[in-house]
């Protein structure tokens, strides 16, 4: 294991190295290349082909029975994560006077700053991430391509609570806020509120069914079935058979998600940097506020309140001799949550001290906040990401050198 400083370095290089990835796309977004309506449409694309083909490769090729145990504990810690979140943003917002988003162009942080905390950048940042340490030699032991596919498959698994419940609580959360913008507009509120009673139980019924199973969610599933399939497996993904071509096409679109997902993410902060240095940012109340909570509770609160609970789960997995039944039980769960695959454990450690997704800026757009709602999200982005250099060196480096 490499000591304590070669791994800051370490990890320092595999950051450095994403944020370069990211530069293309920053400078294109700043210099007018990419505007929004592109960026927009290629990140759809990357929803619709690039992930789902990467999602759909991975678990065909590396999901079988025998190996669900490498996802099953993302699976539960996603859930632990956004249940983490959800608890821990109310209390953050409890540190606030109400006055400070009294204001109506204000009123759109505490929900905006809910979402922030829950849901973390789970694929752009973290794969390219994972990609650069499984290069590293010594870090974990595993060859490099095997480190890779391992690393993706745990991250799918992490991703298929956040993505239902992005899709159906943070969607629906943001229409709601769009819905009550409208309704202070209007001028005949009380028709209005009674009209988007109604209307709101069907939006929240056809988001729900219409986002509950996104192409990425769908590709998981398919990629699933395949892999729990040996006949279709090996038809699709062992080399020379009549189908591996589909196989091989797969591994081919998804290997350029990542790196395409970090082009959307620097020309939407290079967008934003545009637009703030032509327009100028209208600074509503409570803005910073809002960015001093978020950054607090996404980037230190969280991340140490996991680490919390690692060290916990690592205690509780230290022999001791007799045992009595009850502590035996506990020592199953915790090992079955915390095992002790080292590349588990960075994925986990990686997802908790990750930014804030980059949907949260695209669900802006769809529910029409007002410009200076979305200008003061695009700041938010800009210094969490320039913050995060620093985090997740930080973060992940103590989670390589404790567990």
């Amino acid at each position: 294991m490499p000591s304590g400083l070669t791994l800051v370095f370490c990890v320092l290089r595999a950051v450095a190295t994403l944020m370069l990835v990211g530069v293309p796309g920053f400078i294109a977004g700043y210099s007018g290349l990419a505007d929004r309506g592109f960026l927009q449409k290629l990140s759809r694309y990357q929803v619709v082909f690039l992930m789902p083909s990467l999602a759909l490769s991975t678990f065909g090729s590396r999901f079988t029975a025998e190996g669900f145990h490498r996802v099953y504990p993302l699976a539960i810690w996603s859930c632990l994560q956004l249940i983490a979140g959800s608890c821990l943003s109310p209390l953050l917002l409890r540190t606030r006077h109400a006055s400070d988003w009294s204001h109506p162009d204000s009123r759109a942080f505490p929900t905006l700053l809910r979402l922030a905390i829950l849901y973390q950048n789970i694929g752009v940042f973290n794969f390219p991430l994972v990609m650069t340490l499984c290069h590293t030699e010594g870090i974990f032991e595993r060859q490099p391509d095997q480190c890779y596919g391992d690393a993706v498959l745990m991250i799918f698994g992490y991703h298929i609570p956040w993505d239902m419940t992005l899709w159906t609580y943070g969607y629906t959360a943001m229409l709601a806020l769009a819905n009550n913008g409208n309704a202070i507009t209007s001028s005949d509120s009380t028709k209005f509120r009674r009209v988007s009673s109604a209307a709101k139980l069907v939006r929240v019924a056809r988001n729900m069914a219409g986002h509950a199973l996104n192409p990425m969610v769908a590709a998981m599933f398919i990629g699933i079935a395949v892999g729990l399939t040996p006949t279709i497996r090996e038809a699709v993904f062992a080399p020379a058979t009549v189908l591996s071509p589909l196989g091989a096409a797969l591994r081919q679109i998804g290997s350029t998600a990542p790196v395409m997902g970090l082009q959307i993410l620097g020309g939407t902060l290079g967008c934003a940097v545009r637009q703030l240095r032509e327009q100028g940012a209208q600074r509503p109340p409570g803005l910073r506020t809002w960015a001093i909570a978020a950054l607090t509770g996404k980037l230190l609160v969280l991340p140490l309140l996991g680490f919390v609970l690692f060290q916990f789960l690592s205690w509780i997995q230290l022999p001791q001799p007799g045992t009595a039944w009850p502590l035996t039980a506990v020592h199953r769960v915790a090992a079955a949550l915390w095992p002790q695959d080292r590349l588990l454990r960075a994925v986990v450690v990686m997802q908790w001290s990750a930014p804030t997704c980059l949907n949260l800026a695209v669900l802006c757009h769809r529910a029409g906040l007002k410009d200076a709602v979305v200008q003061a999200t695009a700041i938010l982005y800009i210094l969490m990401y320039g913050v995060t250099a620093l985090t997740t060196t930080f973060w992940v480096t103590l989670g390589l050198k404790m567990f």
